[in-house]
């Protein structure tokens, strides 16, 4: 065979018998392993494709996390794909993990690696912290290290505080958590509500002992002595043990006719206004005597369905039509202008101080969702919020930050009613929707009674009672009159959130707190209402409580 002919043949066999680059090879190896091979996880971000590949070498330097997070962000800082590492056990600071990434064009060329360390558990407490920006080429290789530092000296698994950890002692491996602290919220002195862990106070007079089992009331705390109240004062698990309480009883009073009354304001022990719902009456309690009052400024007005007073009993009343009316003991009343009120038909009112010393703010809201305010009597009322509810109550523990109102919202296509809940925002003068929890059924709210910032009780219809603490609303037991059906709730008040008082259409009181046996738990008082209706009840203190309704009932409980 001649030359030539050898020469062509050669060059034709290496034209078909390419050999693959060392990278090539590396890399289709890389894909296929999830890594370099000697890595400890992998991360795919696409099953198929890879074109590239990344290995990340991450370090912990001072301490050992519990768990790491790697995440890949593209560069508007949105998430690829991330993984969660979790170290197991052991003291040693000196950690090392091997992690590779395979990805494709389909990720882009940029990229942001990030890695957060926490703690002990996974997505607790970040404590350490490392990223970088990386540049992938497509056919290559690439390695990223990074490094997360915190420290913990004794090793016991607990980063110092200093380093965002909650180690408080980082020179003792037997003390890390710190101390439990409590705060004073109910303003007796004495602190009872657990503000958690820490290392310091985390605000200002909290302390590290507990000295008050009941926050929602000024009447119960460590030291008191028991009185019978059907309260545990001495915070011994009881309420009124070895005093022998048979006085505390309701009684039957008289003296307001056989008219029907819908609203009773309390505001000191031989204080209080009883008004009616179906006609321009009222009647006071004077020197423990109820006597009719004089209404000389009706404006037309064909009852009250609602009233509030103050401390030196001042008078808030309004009627359903004609705005709202205000008076003082021995005073004449004042029919405060209400000509602008575009969204009448008034359910509930309630007052707040006033922080110029003056005579309360009146704040009243109407059955087609008005909340208004008088700012002063002589003024228009301002419309603060049309809700899209039928508001049947307002109330708050006398400053803007606690007001609450209640009513309930049409369902669509008429079909019913479900309760709401909705509460004032100073700060963005805004009224809130608040979530009940789960499903509450149908019906509405009926009466709220705010015992301080965070604490509120709300009843309604089919024994519906709604408590409201620092995680929101949820319900208490529903309320039942043995084994009938529920009752429908008209009114509430309470002195803790172990002495609740409720009143109901079907002319029943109901107590909700603590029983002989220790438990907390229903039941009902024995009132001789003969079934008459009963609209609303209040009181000053847990022995001073009024209880009115239909055909002139009229109960008082205390000593």
């Amino acid at each position: 065979m001649k030359t030539w002919m050898w020469a062509a043949l050669a060059a034709s066999i290496a034209a078909s018998c390419t050999v693959p680059d060392t990278g090539s090879v590396l890399l289709e190896r890389y894909c296929a392993q999830g890594g370099p091979g000697n890595q400890d996880q992998s991360l795919r971000l696409e099953s198929a494709a890879c074109d590239r590949g990344l290995t990340v070498e991450l370090a912990a330097e001072g301490f050992r996390p519990g768990c790491v997070r790697v995440s890949l962000l593209d560069p508007t800082n949105e998430p690829l794909d991330s993984l969660l590492i979790e170290t197991g056990p052991g003291s040693e600071p000196d950690w090392r993990f091997r992690l590779g990434i395979t990805l494709s064009e389909a990720q882009g060329n940029d990229v942001k690696l990030v890695a957060r360390a926490f703690e002990r558990g996974c997505d607790v407490t970040v404590v350490a912290e490392d990223a970088h920006a990386v540049t992938l080429r497509k056919g290559a290789l690439q390695t990223q290290q990074l490094l997360l530092s915190a420290r913990d000296a004794d090793r016991d698994g607990h980063v110092a505080v200093e380093n965002g950890g909650t180690d408080c002692d980082d020179a003792d491996a037997s003390n890390h958590e710190g101390s439990r602290w409590f705060v004073d919220e109910d303003g007796d002195g004495k602190a009872g509500h657990d503000v958690g862990v820490h290392c310091t106070a985390p605000v200002p007079g909290a302390v590290t002992t507990s000295e008050d089992c009941d926050e929602s009331s000024r009447a119960v705390a460590n030291g008191l002595s028991e009185v019978c109240d059907r309260l545990d004062n001495d915070c011994d698990g009881l309420a009124d043990n070895g005093l022998g309480c048979s006085r505390l009883t309701w009684d039957s009073v008289g003296g307001v006719g056989t008219g029907d009354l819908s609203a009773v304001a309390a505001y000191a022990r031989g204080g209080a206004w009883f008004l009616s719902g179906s006609a321009p009456d009222m009647f006071s309690l004077d020197g423990g005597v109820v006597v009719p009052v004089p209404v000389q400024c009706t404006g037309g007005a064909i009852g009250y369905p609602a009233a509030w007073a103050d401390t030196t009993g001042q008078l808030l009343t309004v009627d359903r039509d004609y705005g709202m009316m205000t008076r003082r003991p021995g005073e004449p009343c004042y029919l405060a202008t209400s000509e602008s009120v575009k969204h009448p038909g008034f359910t509930g009112v309630t007052g707040v101080a006033n922080p110029d010393g003056g005579p309360a703010i009146a704040y009243g809201v109407t059955s087609r969702g008005g909340v208004y305010r008088w700012p002063s009597f002589s003024l228009e009322p301002e419309l603060m919020a049309l809700m899209p509810a039928n508001l049947q109550a307002i109330d708050s523990q006398g400053t803007e930050d606690t007001l609450v109102a209640v009513g309930a919202e049409a369902l669509d296509g008429g079909t019913g009613w479900v309760p709401r809940a909705f509460r004032y925002d100073p700060a963005q003068g805004e009224w809130r929707s608040e979530s009940l929890g789960t499903s509450q059924g149908q019906g509405f709210l009926r009466d709220v009674h705010v015992l301080d910032a965070q604490r509120a009780h709300a009843v309604g219809d089919n024994g519906l009672v709604l408590e409201r603490d620092s995680n929101g609303w949820h319900p208490l037991p529903a309320l039942q009159a043995g084994t009938g059906p529920l009752d429908d709730l008209t009114s509430v008040v309470s002195f803790s959130h172990n002495a609740i008082y409720a009143v109901s259409q079907q002319g029943r009181i109901h107590f909700h707190g603590l029983q002989p046996d220790g438990g907390t738990a229903w039941r009902q008082d024995s009132v001789g209402t003969n079934g008459r209706a009963l609209r609303s009840v209040d009181g000053t203190s847990p022995t001073d409580i009024w209880a009115v309704g239909d055909e002139g009932a009229l109960f008082h409980f205390g000593l």
